[in-house]
């Protein structure tokens, strides 16, 4: 394991720029930009992570590490991310943001362990549909500031994801696949050039914030008042017309947030402030 973990690190290098490289054991080491932080589980390497090391590439290396759980190769200068990659079944958590990736290989589904993926800022023009075979994706999953005109139709398979952020991306119509997330908490469409939400919006059953500012929104349909577990709900920077009578039915409802939206002040929120509920306008 000394032999490949050396050859590792060395071909991180010739990959990207000179950097110092750091082992630890099982406390994780706070990663700092251009330093290869290594994490050791007893004999075995279980996490890399080399952000902003100006990586152009990754080398063979790297599948040699099979005990591999948490890679972070974010904020380098990939623009190409190899089939191998998803040979590294072992992953938990890996981090591919801030690259210059506009597609990923379909092998990325085959990270059947995989809990959090993020893919933000990585000039994505579209993902895979293997991604929706991630059985175990439960915690976070970023495809935020990318070039995505849609989301895969098997994302609606993720049930178990939690919190999704797809803001910054040119989606203009509501992803249909979101329909089947039912496990969301937190979901994040923010500039995403939204200018209506469908009734199906109401089968996210367990969603406690939802944040759609600066899209193009001038009605909010009454199925917004079936998110029984809604406590956040952030508006600013819709062109608001009007507002259902549903929010009233929102009994979880703590915050919302109409900053910026042109809404006419004949709309009466005092009834949810009543309620205690903290309304920004």
């Amino acid at each position: 394991m000394n032999d490949l973990l050396e050859r590792v690190l060395r071909d991180l290098e010739a990959a990207g720029r000179p950097m110092t490289p750091g082992v630890v054991g099982d406390a994780l080491a706070i990663p700092e930009p251009g330093r290869v932080v290594i994490r050791c589980g007893g004999a075995e390497v279980v996490g890399i992570h080399a952000r902003g090391c100006k990586l152009q590439e990754l080398p063979l290396s790297l599948r040699g590490l099979a005990s591999l759980q948490e890679l972070d190769l974010s904020d380098n200068a990939l623009t190409a991310i190899p089939d191998w990659l998803g040979a590294l079944t072992g992953l938990i958590t890996l981090n591919l943001a801030e690259n210059r990736c506009p597609e990923l290989p379909d092998s990325l589904g085959s990270l059947s362990r995989l809990r959090t993926l993020d893919l933000g800022h990585d000039r994505l023009r579209s993902l895979p549909d293997s991604l929706g075979d991630l059985p175990n994706l439960d915690r976070f999953l970023y495809v935020h500031d990318n070039e995505l005109t849609s989301l895969p139709g098997s994302f609606a398979q993720l049930t178990a994801v939690r919190y999704l952020n797809a803001s910054a991306n040119p989606l203009v119509t509501w992803p249909d696949c979101l329909t089947g997330m039912t496990g969301l908490v937190e979901l994040r469409l923010e500039d995403a050039d939204l200018e209506e939400l469908p009734d199906t919006l109401a089968d996210l059953v367990h969603l406690r914030e939802l944040s759609l500012r600066g899209n193009g929104l001038r009605s909010l349909p009454d199925a917004l008042g079936r998110l029984r577990a809604l406590a956040t709900l952030d508006l600013r920077a819709n062109p608001l017309r009007s507002l259902p009578r549903s929010l009233l039915q929102l009994p979880a409802l703590t915050k919302l947030d109409l900053r910026w939206t042109n809404l006419p002040r004949s709309v009466d929120t005092s009834a949810l402030e009543e309620r205690g509920v903290r309304v920004y306008r």
